[in-house]
């Protein structure tokens, strides 16, 4: 009988279990913690009442469930609040059953809620409230069983209870111990994943922080060497990300779009300065040396382990649509759309900006630039994209440059 009762209340665990995995799974992904936890606290009240509704018959009579196991296990994954929330559904559904087993379902809900609470407060003050949860669940679920058997004693008549207790009782306390166990530690386990996953997060969002730190610091270097290359870089990183989202980019790729601008003239650094400040149009050697800095940018970066594909992203931002640019002469879907967009933010933002040898464009010459461009220098799409924004008044430098 004890085996047969075990295996059976054992299904009922396991579809207890499915409820809680597969709600709690889908919560973790949708809700705050907060309301994962309210979400919980309504599972236990769900299962516990569920467990009343499909008992196990014993010579005719429901004797049988998984309301302490339920408990037990509330007391540790829900706290005290939830647990006592919990036992008071399962008191009332038991009441309004009735039967003359009541005075027996009454004393397992509460002693095994009133046991299970004191005991889990005890535990985690002397030893903290995630130090050897295993040991906890299995003490938990010996306080049900416990509570369970005693509750026996009282089944009308007195003789019938007492056969019970003798007979049945090592059964009963079997089936909520290793039914509290079951439950308990495939939500450990549950616990435990999501904890990982939150480390995981945690370990992801530090080292993109020190990533774009580094970043940070690169633009810098180049703000002490140019102030005038370091303010070009950052109006640039507004327009990227405006011209972005307007072509469906987002999320990671978005940001790692913005970071590639930061960054996308780092390579300036080994081209001498006083060729970058002169005031004066450069003669074609001076002008093959600032060309290197698209290949000495990805040389600086290919080496650091980015998520984002910075390096190649800076080592093609001169790669023109038609395949005339530098320094590889790709073409098309050949060059990364993040610098597809980065070649059309770099020009628009050049056009826009005094420079030691010219006064800025307007905004009607460098719009007209760009559409004269497209196909050949600049990809249609991200072109097209650009104007929009700027037409409609959606994006402007700040601070604003003056007009010619």
């Amino acid at each position: 009988m004890a085996n047969f009762l075990t295996i059976l209340s054992g299904g009922l665990t396991l579809l207890i279990v499915a409820l809680f995995l597969s709600v709690g799974n889908l919560a973790e992904h949708r809700l705050p913690p907060r309301w994962q936890h309210a979400l919980r606290g309504a599972l236990f009240i769900v299962a516990g009442v569920g467990a009343l509704m499909f008992p196990v018959y014993v010579d005719g009579n429901a004797l049988l469930d998984q309301r302490a196991a339920i408990l037990a296990t509330a007391a540790v994954f829900g706290g005290a609040t939830i647990t006592m929330a919990t036992g008071a559904a399962m008191l009332a559904y038991r009441v309004f059953v009735g039967g003359s087993a009541v005075p027996a379902g009454i004393f397992v809900i509460i002693a095994t809620a009133i046991t299970c609470v004191l005991l889990v407060s005890w535990w985690r003050r002397r030893y903290g409230a995630q130090q050897d949860l295993a040991r906890l669940i299995l003490l938990t679920g010996i306080a049900a069983g416990l509570c369970s058997v005693l509750a026996l004693l009282l089944v009308p008549p007195a003789a019938t209870g007492w056969k019970l207790f003798l007979q049945e009782g090592p059964g009963y306390f079997l089936v909520q111990l290793a039914s509290a166990c079951l439950l308990g530690f495939l939500l450990k386990m549950q616990a435990e994943r999501q904890q990982s996953v939150q480390q995981i997060e945690q370990q992801n969002s530090a080292l993109r922080a020190t990533l774009e730190q580094a970043i940070g610091a690169l633009s810098t270097a180049m703000a002490y060497r140019d102030p005038g290359e370091a303010s070009h870089q950052s109006r640039i990183v507004g327009l990227v990300e405006r011209i972005g989202i307007e072509l469906g980019i987002d999320g990671e790729r978005l940001e790692g779009l913005k970071l590639a601008a930061m960054v996308h003239d780092i390579g300036k650094v080994q081209v001498p300065a006083e060729i970058l400040k002169r005031p004066r149009k450069l003669t074609e050697e001076e002008f093959a040396l600032v060309r290197m800095h698209a290949e000495y940018g990805y040389q600086i970066l290919k080496d650091v382990r980015f998520p984002w594909p910075l390096a190649e992203i800076v080592r093609q931002h001169h790669e023109n649509y038609d395949g005339g640019g530098y320094p590889a002469g790709l073409a098309g879907e050949q060059i990364l759309l993040e610098a597809r967009i980065l070649r059309v933010a770099d020009s628009m933002e050049t056009m826009l900006s005094h420079r030691p040898f010219r006064h800025a464009c307007s905004l009607d010459f460098a719009l007209a630039s760009l559409e004269s461009g497209k196909g050949a220098c600049y990809d249609p799409q991200v072109v097209d994209a650009c104007v929009r924004i700027f037409r409609e008044n959606r994006f402007s430098f700040n601070p604003p440059c003056k007009a010619a």
